[in-house]
């Protein structure tokens, strides 16, 4: 049985690309980061595993990236994440090659053609992926 473990090392930087060493991970469209073994982001926890809906109690999941120059994604863009968690064609086919990531779709508001080659290809759950407009 798999049980999601919440980390308390979620920490708040000063913008998405100055994460302090012990999280270097920006998470995308927040100003918090995580740890490399806890990369998403619901609420101000960090999780390794997907948060449930109980955990996040209607705050959102977001995708920590290890992307030197911060996220990629840009207020007022949709914003598509994924996380693979062991699936290889997640990995394979996803845009940037990642076990995660995200890219900036600009005004794409349903990145309909990602998100739909991921239900027809990837292993939903336990990969997962979204499509978020970023405030």
């Amino acid at each position: 049985m798999l049980m999601a473990l919440a980390l308390a090392g979620c920490q708040t930087a000063a913008d998405n690309n100055n994460c302090p060493a012990a999280t270097p991970l920006p998470c995308v469209g927040t100003s918090s980061c995580c740890p490399i073994d806890a990369p998403i982001l619901c609420g101000n926890t960090c999780y390794n595993t997907m948060p449930s809906a109980t955990e996040c109690a209607g705050a959102p999941i977001t995708v920590c990236t290890d992307s030197t120059a911060g996220s990629p994604c840009e207020s007022g863009s949709y914003c598509y994440q994924w996380i693979c968690f062991g699936d290889s064609e997640c990995v394979s086919t996803n845009p940037n090659g990642t076990v995660i990531g995200a890219n900036d779709e600009g005004n794409d508001p349903s990145c309909t053609g990602l998100l739909t080659f991921g239900e027809n290809f990837w292993n939903i759950p336990p990969a997962w992926q979204s499509c978020t407009l970023l405030p």
